[in-house]
């Protein structure tokens, strides 16, 4: 069942950052199949709704405090969702904290962002203006995470994983 969910959940990550790159618009069903298909791989009655709380916490305070940055700067209250971030990237963000434990989650998350920035820099889509498919390549991200969990038979929602890094 555990390969299945997998397969399900690789083929809508690739479906979204497919999208991403080129339409920069997400079909919106693919985030709720991605969050289920989170939750369906990483269910643990262990300490899975403090990880998954954590992780919402820490999104939480990171959009507050960017939107509390830009509001400072331009002087009016800023909601960050379709200037800064699409609703896309939220969305995919939701579904990345049902999967990681979070020392874990806090981990891909500054690798997948500093991945991002390195990719937009390296194209040059600052410099173009465009804006930068973060859902489209932090999908790709945890592709990668999940060929490495399926590959060495591991699970990044463990916090055991700490001391192996």
């Amino acid at each position: 069942m555990e390969l299945l969910i997998t397969i399900v959940l690789s083929a809508s990550l690739l479906l979204i950052s497919y999208q991403d790159f080129k339409d920069r618009a997400v079909w919106w069903w693919l985030f709720p199949l991605v969050m289920i298909m989170g939750v369906g791989k990483g269910w643990s009655p262990d300490d899975y709704f403090i990880s998954i709380g954590f992780n919402l916490g820490f999104l939480l305070i990171q959009w507050l405090g960017l939107s509390l940055y830009f509001s400072v700067k331009h002087r009016e209250w800023t909601n960050i969702i379709d200037r800064q971030l699409g609703l896309g990237d939220v969305l995919l963000l939701l579904g990345l904290a049902t999967v990681f434990s979070p020392i874990n989650f806090l981990l891909f998350y500054i690798v997948s962002i500093v991945f991002s920035l390195i990719i937009a820099i390296a194209f040059g889509w600052h410099k173009q203006g465009k804006t930068i498919p973060l859902a489209g390549l932090q999908a790709i991200c945890w592709i990668i995470v999940l060929g490495i969990e399926w590959a060495f038979n591991i699970s990044f929602l463990s916090t055991d994983l700490v001391t192996l890094i």
